[in-house]
């Protein structure tokens, strides 16, 4: 007759009787097993304090032969990693705090991505995606080629319209992107193409002109030349 494994029934009678102090011989022999098949069992899925508990007992042994992913058979672990990013975590994120917190790797960010992945798959619920950062039910990048968020800019005017003061840095008051617009200071603002920037063109009732860098340039807001009476490269009118 072949091995067969432990029971519920079992679990809760080793439980009873370990917890009473019974030793391994005597509870072996009341379930008429091998005392090293107790001693494994115990060892094998008692909790970490050392308690034997027949319902975790049972979870862990299930855990163990269930060859699926992780986190579909680790119910502490899927609640810790879904709390976490309920909370707005995002996979790199979890994966780092836990192993953080365990002194070593426990699950990699991979692992996550491809468990909330088969839970849209499988169940047809999209709400699982809320789960990551960017609320997508797929990943990977997607295309932009041929395209430039400069489209999306209107009223968009290139960098090559802006004054000639403006790039030698002459004439003090044209600014680049993200500055205070001290109302003396109000010429001219140089941005890239961002569309942080699309409403760039409501500083014109304020008496201030935009202008954009080229698009595949987005660094040049002009050269940093110093000329006579200029106040070269300490004082850059406002770049920020």
């Amino acid at each position: 007759m072949g091995y067969r494994h432990i029971d519920f029934e079992e679990r809760c009678a080793i439980a009873r009787l370990y917890q009473e102090g019974r030793p391994i011989r005597d509870i072996a022999t009341n379930l008429d097993r091998s005392p090293s098949t107790i001693s494994r069992e115990i060892n094998r899925n008692a909790m970490s304090a050392g308690e034997y508990k027949a319902a975790k007992a049972n979870e862990k042994a299930r855990a163990r032969r269930w060859k699926g992913p992780r986190l579909d058979r680790d119910d502490l672990l899927r609640e810790a990693v879904l709390r976490r990013m309920a909370w707005g975590a995002s996979p790199p994120q979890v994966s780092g705090r836990l192993a953080l917190e365990m002194g070593r790797p426990v699950l990699s960010r991979e692992s996550i991505y491809r468990f909330i992945a088969a839970q849209v798959k499988r169940t047809k619920d999209y709400d699982w995606r809320n789960f990551l950062p960017k609320r997508k039910a797929t990943r990977g990048r997607r295309s932009r080629k041929g395209r430039s968020s400069a489209a999306f800019i209107k009223a968009r005017r290139p960098l090559s319209e802006r004054p000639a003061e403006a790039a030698d840095r002459v004439e003090f008051g044209h600014w680049e992107a993200d500055t205070m617009l001290p109302m003396e200071m109000r010429r001219s603002v140089t941005f890239d193409n961002g569309t942080e920037f699309a409403r760039h063109h409501e500083l014109h009732s304020l008496g201030v002109e935009t202008f954009f860098c080229d698009v595949r340039s987005p660094w040049r807001k002009g050269e940093w030349r110093t000329r006579s009476g200029a106040c070269g490269g300490s004082c850059r009118g406002g770049r920020t």
